[in-house]
């Protein structure tokens, strides 16, 4: 349960942060934790480190740090009495007193994993547009933010017939569920594919068509499904793929 309500906490956050992208920014206060922590190999860590390091990475963010991390409610904090706060007692913190400040427990049990996904966020927000939802759409899908695409998309009223499949793809991914779930959606998916132009919008459907239907057939002969990546004009793997793969390679250090 703590689990789940972790990983929806984190997944809300990004999904608010996708449609009011000027709060991109809050991600840089648990980043810059992730840091420190890293440097100095505890969770229980100094927060004028974190504030340092954040706000000097700031463009265009202009929200009191103590209003930043009541909404992010990731943090409890201590002052040198002992005292902890979270949620809206942290508003009655006062600058420049010497605070400390740690991930709450449910969410260092995969520290790493948090960590990893936070900087996954960090770029791909950088690749989106708020009002673009087939854009959004294939950067979430192309990163493997299955969960995410599956509730961003579950939001929106209507869908056309490519973003559906991104959704029932997404959900296959995130939950997968019986075999022959997992079957029919691929071969419902091959099908909305074939009947949509070789170019929808920018995206190579024939490829993603041939792609979905080897994953099919190997899915019915070994019960693994692959995951696969979409092609388009304007968004493969580029840049943003290989910094992100950096990064993560960066991380590995961590584990």
């Amino acid at each position: 349960m703590k689990r789940l309500i972790r990983t929806y906490r984190l997944e809300s956050l990004f999904l608010e942060i996708i449609h009011y992208p000027i709060k991109k920014e809050l991600l840089l206060y648990p980043i810059c934790y992730c840091q420190v922590v890293r440097r100095e190999g505890n969770y229980l860590v100094e927060l004028k480190k974190i504030l340092r390091c954040s706000t000097k990475s700031f463009r265009s963010f202009k929200v009191d740090w103590r209003d930043a991390l009541m909404e992010l409610d990731l943090f409890y904090i201590w002052d040198e009495g002992g005292r902890r706060y979270y949620g809206k007692e942290i508003l009655s913190l006062k600058e420049g007193e010497n605070y400390l400040i740690s991930l709450q427990p449910e969410y260092q049990e995969d520290f790493n994993d948090f960590c990893i996904k936070l900087i996954k966020y960090w770029n791909v927000l950088g690749k989106m547009d708020a009002g673009e939802s087939l854009r959004t759409s294939l950067v979430l899908f192309n990163e493997e933010l299955f969960c995410e695409l599956y509730r961003y998309l579950e939001l929106r009223e209507r869908l056309d017939p490519f973003l559906k499949v991104l959704k029932d793809l997404s959900y296959l991914y995130c939950n997968q569920g019986e075999p022959g779930k997992v079957i029919r959606v691929l071969e419902d998916s091959t099908s909305v594919l074939s009947q949509l132009p070789k170019n929808y919008k920018g995206v190579n459907t024939l490829k993603f068509k041939r792609k979905l239907e080897r994953t099919l057939r190997f899915f019915k002969k070994t019960g693994v499904l692959l995951r696969v990546r979409v092609e388009t004009s304007d968004l493969g793997e580029g840049k943003l793929l290989g910094v992100l793969k950096s990064l993560l390679r960066g991380f590995k250090v961590w584990l």
